[in-house]
């Protein structure tokens, strides 16, 4: 009686060659997911990491600034801030501050003038280029500050990790 079927050498050979198309299938599938990953677009991954807080918080005596310390209490730079600023007679406005990066647990000033106008409409300008402020005699309601990281070189806005100043703070004045 003639036995026909696979000898046990192709056999192996035929479960090696399929393992090798199962393993270069799915590295090809591995390669193009990890393509598509787009860290801003993952802020839920990056943000609960970030922190802050807002310190000798003042007001100069003309108005004309605001002045207070950040001081990073995260685990990744803040690199820029996104300041807002709604006042009594006026709709909220925001611009970036592109200040110095504030590194993990260090503290920086910063001085805000309260002497232009800031951008409505969801448009949002270089404060470095724009005055942070109101009209006369329109103090601010509440000024909100929201930080921004890099990872892998891309800006993350961490829109739940920012802070509000209510206009309560705006009765302290600085002392020069």
């Amino acid at each position: 009686m003639n036995k026909k079927g696979v000898s046990p050498l192709m056999a192996w050979i035929l479960i090696i060659a399929f393992a090798l198309a199962l393993g270069a299938f799915i590295m090809n599938w591995a390669t193009n997911q990890v393509g598509k990953f787009d860290p801003s677009q993952n802020a839920e991954l990056y943000c609960p990491d970030v922190d802050f807080s807002i310190t000798n918080f003042c007001v100069k005596s003309d108005y004309s600034n605001v002045n207070f310390d950040l001081k990073n209490t995260g685990r990744y730079t803040i690199r820029k801030l996104t300041i807002a600023r709604d006042t009594f007679n006026t709709e909220l406005g925001s611009c970036y501050y592109l200040g110095t990066p504030v590194d993990p647990g260090t503290e920086e000033q910063f001085i805000l003038n309260l002497g232009g106008v800031l951008v409505g409409d969801n448009k949002v300008e270089d404060c470095d280029h724009l005055e942070i402020g109101t009209e006369e005699n329109d103090l601010p309601e509440i000024i909100e500050i929201l930080p921004w990281i890099d990872v892998d070189n891309q800006s993350i806005a961490c829109t739940d990790r920012k802070k509000k100043i209510n206009s309560e703070f705006f009765e302290k004045t600085c002392s020069s």
